[in-house]
């Protein structure tokens, strides 16, 4: 091999090595904005967790309310009918002792 040989395959494999090394530069830029996708994902995911969650307390409070205003309209509805009955009773223990 003569030196001219030896000094084209020399600039040869020096192209080789600037478009590998832009390739590998390439390459490391896209996995870090892999990384970078990852981690927002992970994080969408738990605040999507933490919504569910929440959505679901607040659905169990709901449901509490609604039963609260069902049971206290039920006793407001009983105590009136008592007192209701009572009135009567009493009525007409009066009409009969008179």
């Amino acid at each position: 091999m003569t030196n001219e040989e030896v000094a084209v395959t020399l600039t040869e494999h020096a192209q080789h090595i600037k478009s590998n090394t832009h390739r590998i530069d390439e390459l490391e830029e896209a996995q870090k904005e892999m990384r970078d996708l990852v981690r927002s994902v992970d994080k969408l995911a738990q605040s999507m967790q933490t919504m569910a969650n929440e959505q679901e307390r607040q659905g169990k409070q709901i449901d509490s309310l609604e039963t609260s205003k069902n049971d206290t309209f039920k006793f407001w509805l009983r105590t009136i009918l008592a007192a209701v009955a009572t009135g009567l009773v009493g009525y007409a223990l009066a009409m009969f002792i008179k």
